[in-house]
Order: C-alpha cells, then sequence, then structure tokens
C-alpha cells in the first residue's frame, strides 16, 4: 500500500513540475501574443491620426480599445502590468505618455519608429519562445521527476 502512494506522490510532482512548465511557457506566448497585438494596434492608431482631424486621445482609445491588455482612463492609457516582460511594459508606457506632445506628422514619426522599435522586439520575443518553451517544460517535468525519486 505504501508504494501505491508513492507511485501516486511521484506521479504527481513530475506533473506538477511540467504543469509548471507549461503555465511559465503559456506566459511567455502570451507577453509575445501582446506585444504583437501593441504592433498592430499602433499601426491602426498611425492610420487614425492620418485621416482623422480628432484630438490623440480619443483616436489611441479607438485604436487600442479591442485590446485588453492596456487601462484606459479618461485621458490615460497605460499598459497593464503584466501584460508585457518588465522592460517592454516601461518603454511602451514611455512612447504612450508622449503621444499628443507634437503635430501630426510628428506623432506618425514617432509611431513609426516605435512601431518598428516593437516589432523588432516581437521577432526577438517569438525567437525566444521558440527556444524558452520546450525548455521550460522539460525543466518543469525533470525536476518533479527529481523531487519524485527523493521521495521515494
Amino acid at each position: 500500500m505504501i508504494v501505491f502512494f508513492k507511485a501516486v506522490g511521484f506521479c504527481f510532482l513530475a506533473f506538477s513540475g511540467f504543469g509548471i512548465g507549461v503555465y511559465k511557457s503559456s506566459d511567455l506566448k502570451k507577453k509575445r501574443d501582446n506585444m504583437l497585438d501593441f504592433c498592430l494596434g499602433l499601426k491602426s492608431l498611425a492610420e487614425e491620426i492620418r485621416i482623422s482631424a480628432e484630438e490623440i486621445f480619443p483616436l489611441v482609445k479607438r485604436a487600442f480599445s479591442e485590446y485588453s491588455l492596456f487601462d484606459i482612463t479618461t485621458e490615460k492609457i497605460r499598459v497593464k502590468s503584466g501584460a508585457f516582460l518588465r522592460k517592454d511594459e516601461e518603454k511602451a508606457n514611455e512612447f504612450l505618455m508622449q503621444l499628443g506632445t507634437s503635430d501630426k506628422k510628428g506623432e506618425c514619426e514617432k509611431i513609426s519608429a516605435y512601431g518598428d522599435l516593437f516589432y523588432e522586439r516581437y521577432q526577438e520575443l517569438n525567437k525566444e519562445y521558440g527556444q524558452k518553451s520546450k525548455v521550460y517544460k522539460t525543466v518543469g517535468f525533470c525536476v518533479g521527476v527529481t523531487l519524485g525519486l527523493f521521495i521515494i
């Protein structure tokens, strides 16, 4: 009977470790996908600015409203905490704070420059996800198996 409980405990630890690896992998994938959504929102915002005579904040709200990665208040928009990696979140918030400080042409140039920067970052995250996804799952499983072996 004790062997049965040890086997169950071993399996539980192995699959728990694997589950943690899957969670870390999916978290990285979510942040990669959020970066792509942000890049698409920037393209949409640039188009809105080019064709519209409205003030910048309603355009920003309209361009980013379909994405759930922003906190949009009356006159402020910020990236939700945890939507990106910390350094990406800081850079995105820095960009969002600068919106509305120049004319149409200046805004479009700024959006284009930041859009290129964020798209490069998306490509880096895509490559990183491809490399780290399997590693997270494998390491999680191996740690779970190792802990399970210590218990036996």
